[in-house]
């Protein structure tokens, strides 16, 4: 068992970043799922933010006079989706391989007067990628919980941007984070794509 291969890509929440934000229903996860699952566009808009914690408690504000990334790759955004720019989708789409099954949702974002699009990735298959024999699990009310992935190697061979289930749920498949082969993480980093973090996760031969 080793790390590298294969990264996790999410969120980079240590830079001043702006946060789109969206409408305040459509919360419950499964509805999300099921909304987008019979959407090519979404329905809504989201607004670009300064977000500020005051008091212990999140705030939004348009004062962006000490926010370094307004337009970012990976946009944040209060539904907690992999909101990806036109120029992510792109390269994400290039280094396709033939395991891969998404359905991208389109959606505008907005600041002040320029409107862009970004795009919203669903997870349209389940698919057996981990070593179950390294893999840790927890096992709650007769559910089964992933807690460490630990991905086979050989069983990704035809995956480059793929999520896995770590429960019963259906959540995976809109999920706040997704994992990429080194090829693709390369050409992102390649690209200065903003927004982005990668980690590292186990992986086995």
């Amino acid at each position: 068992m080793k790390q590298g291969k294969i990264f996790l890509l999410s969120f980079n929440s240590t830079i001043n970043e702006a946060i789109a934000i969206g409408p305040h229903w459509l919360n419950d996860k499964e509805q999300q799922i099921n909304a987008l699952e019979k959407a090519e566009g979404l329905p809504f808009d989201f607004t670009l933010k300064n977000q500020v914690l005051v008091n212990g408690r999140y705030s939004y504000n348009d004062d962006f006079s000490q926010t370094k990334i307004i337009w970012a790759d990976l946009q944040r955004n209060n539904k907690g989706w992999l909101l990806c720019s036109e120029r992510l989708k792109t390269l994400i789409c290039e280094h396709q391989k033939s395991g891969d099954s998404i359905k991208w949702v389109s959606c505008n974002v907005i600041h002040g007067e320029e409107k862009r699009k970004y795009y919203i990735p669903l997870f349209m298959k389940e698919m057996d990628l981990l070593d179950n024999d390294t893999s840790q699990f927890y096992y709650a009310d007769k559910e089964k919980i992933l807690i460490k992935p630990v991905f086979s190697i050989s069983k990704t061979q035809s995956y480059s941007f793929f999520s896995i289930p770590t429960n019963s749920g259906p959540y995976w498949r809109l999920s706040p984070g997704a994992y990429v082969v080194e090829e693709l993480k390369n050409a992102i980093v390649k690209a200065n794509m903003t927004g982005i973090v990668f980690d590292k996760v186990f992986v086995s031969d």
